[in-house]
């Protein structure tokens, strides 16, 4: 007997207000599994890259050499 042989006895022999908390365990069960498979995925490079917030003055990009340098500073 298969393991879903098992699970369709076992089911049979249930009363009505048994399937009924039987079927919300198994809700959650597939959503549980649903949501762990999301969770499991390596975020892309890009996305993470997305994420990214700098903090800088407009031309900070143009005139880095002079902020590092000193020459310039972040007010």
């Amino acid at each position: 007997m298969t393991i879903k042989e098992q699970i369709t006895a076992r089911i049979e022999s249930l009363q009505e207000n048994e399937l009924n908390e039987l079927f919300e365990i198994i809700e959650s069960f597939v959503k549980s599994k649903s949501g762990s498979q999301v969770s499991q995925e390596k975020p892309s490079l890009m996305s993470r890259l997305r994420k990214i917030e700098i903090d800088a003055p407009a031309d900070f990009s143009t005139n880095l050499d002079q902020y590092l340098n000193g020459e310039k500073t972040i007010e």
